[in-house]
C-alpha cells in the first residue's frame, strides 16, 4: 500500500513539474515585445513660423493595432563641474507626448522655441558634449492585450541639421500606397 502510495505521489509531482517548466518557459517566450521602427536621424528642422523643431519619426513594423501611446525624450550631455565630468539630463517637452492610436506613423516633435533647454545648441556643442537623446514609447498592445514598451537613443553624430523627412507614403500611378518611411514597398 505504502509503495503504491509513493509511486502515485512521484508520478504526479514528475506530471506537476513538467506543466509547471512549461508554463513558465511559454510564459517567458511568449511576452509581447514592441516592433517599433524609429528613423536613422533626429532632425534639427523647419517647424512653425520660422521656428525649429527637433523631431523623429517612428512607425509600428507588425501593423498590428498600438492604442494609448506614451512617448518621453530626455536630452543628455556632458558637463564640467569642479574638475569632474557630470552627465546632466533634461526631459524635453514635446509637442505632443500622448497618441490615442499608431495608425501609419508619428513625428515626435519638440520645439526649439524659448522653453526649450537646447534652443541655442550647435553641432559643435553636441560633439564636444557628447550630447544624445533616449527615446522610451510605452503603448498598449491590442493583439496581445498587454502593455509594451519600447526604446532607442540617439547620439550626437545623428543629429542632421536644417533637412526634413520625405512623405511617410505616396501614391503611385495605380493609386495603391507606397510606404516610404525605411523601405521603397507599395501595397
Amino acid at each position: 500500500m505504502i509503495p503504491n502510495t509513493i509511486a502515485a505521489l512521484e508520478s504526479m509531482m514528475g506530471l506537476l513539474a513538467f506543466a509547471l517548466a512549461t508554463g513558465l518557459l511559454y510564459g517567458r517566450f511568449s511576452r509581447p515585445s514592441a516592433k517599433i521602427m524609429y528613423s536613422r536621424n533626429v532632425l534639427i528642422a523647419p517647424y512653425r513660423e520660422g521656428g525649429k523643431g527637433l523631431m523623429f519619426r517612428l512607425a509600428n513594423e507588425r501593423r498590428n493595432i498600438l492604442i494609448d501611446l506614451e512617448m518621453e525624450v530626455v536630452f543628455s550631455y556632458n558637463d564640467e563641474e569642479n574638475g569632474k565630468t557630470v552627465r546632466k539630463f533634461f526631459q524635453l517637452e514635446l509637442e505632443r507626448t500622448r497618441v490615442s492610436i499608431l495608425t501609419l506613423n508619428w513625428t515626435v516633435v519638440h520645439p526649439l522655441d524659448e522653453n526649450s533647454p537646447i534652443k541655442d545648441i550647435i553641432p559643435e556643442e553636441l560633439e564636444r558634449r557628447q550630447a544624445g537623446l533616449s527615446v522610451i514609447l510605452k503603448t498598449f498592445d491590442d493583439t496581445f492585450s498587454q502593455t509594451v514598451h519600447s526604446r532607442t537613443s540617439y547620439q550626437y553624430d545623428d543629429f542632421v541639421w536644417d533637412a526634413k523627412f520625405k512623405p511617410a507614403f505616396e501614391r503611385d500611378e495605380n493609386r495603391s500606397h507606397c510606404i516610404g518611411f525605411e523601405q521603397d514597398k507599395c501595397v
